[in-house]
């Protein structure tokens, strides 16, 4: 009777807890009101590299040669 009136509780108070903090989870839901100006355009110039794709391109040729030089190993094996 005992563990029968514990497992009892148990399942009572995991139920309450999960029904509390699943209300603090959701009444964390609304964020903030900021209004942010977003100006990919500063000063009229062509941004900053790293926006530029060309770079990215080239950066990504240049990562797939080296790792094909490395995985390669130097040459022939007998």
């Amino acid at each position: 009777m005992e563990s029968n009136l514990s497992t009892r509780l148990k399942s009572v108070l995991i139920m309450l807890l999960s029904f509390f903090s699943t209300g603090l989870i959701f009444a964390q839901d609304k964020g903030a009101d900021l209004t942010v100006d977003i100006n990919t355009n500063k000063g009229g110039g062509a941004g900053e590299w790293y926006t530029n794709p060309t770079y990215l391109i080239i950066g990504g040729v240049v990562l797939i040669i080296i790792i094909a030089l490395i995985m390669r190993g130097g040459g022939s094996k007998n």
